[in-house]
């Protein structure tokens, strides 16, 4: 419709209308080849045509359910969680962990990774208060992935370091690799 206000040519109306034909069955045969492909690395017997057809068919026959639509609610979820998981993970490995792991603590049951019964509450709450900040507090706008990864990230890099300071016996897995 914008096209049509913008643009009062035909041709440049059919121009773009090419564009954006062509544009989709170039994204839907990129998806099938992938599915195809994925298909086929999976069961090696039935060859890449037929891995191909039976991801077509299931495409095909996703369009055709409604519900399909929710689904995107819920990967819009999933990316409100993996947003402060991403900001906590990388805070810690580059700030507080100075990109040194203990490789050796990480399988040991009682090493200093082990945390409070296997979680560390902090990472789990700054995950949960991110996860709450990207879902009600960041207009679409602005980007939420990206600025709930940088303030989760940034909150439990100080909490870790508040907590370090105020007791100084504190560990909690949050120390630098020492070279043990």
């Amino acid at each position: 419709m914008l096209t049509v206000q913008i643009e009062t040519s035909w041709v440049a109306f059919l121009l773009v209308l090419v564009f954006l034909c062509v544009d989709d069955w170039t994204i839907n045969v990129l998806n099938l080849y992938s599915g195809g492909l994925s298909l086929s690395n999976m069961f090696e017997r039935l060859g890449r045509f037929w891995t191909t057809l039976i991801a077509s068919v299931f495409g095909v026959a996703l369009c055709g359910v409604p519900d399909v639509l929710n689904f995107f609610r819920y990967v819009t979820l999933f990316g409100n969680v993996f947003s402060p998981v991403a900001g906590v993970l990388v805070f810690d490995y580059l700030f507080v962990r100075r990109m040194r792991i203990d490789v050796a603590a990480l399988y040991d049951p009682k090493g200093r990774y082990r945390y409070w019964v296997g979680f560390n509450p902090i990472a789990v709450a700054w995950t949960v208060i991110g996860f709450l900040i990207c879902t009600y507090a960041i207009p679409t706008a602005w980007i939420p992935a990206l600025l709930t990864l940088l303030i989760t990230g940034v909150g439990y890099l100080l909490t870790v370091w508040i907590m370090q300071r105020a007791r100084p016996g504190f560990d909690h897995g949050a120390t630098t690799f020492t070279g043990r």
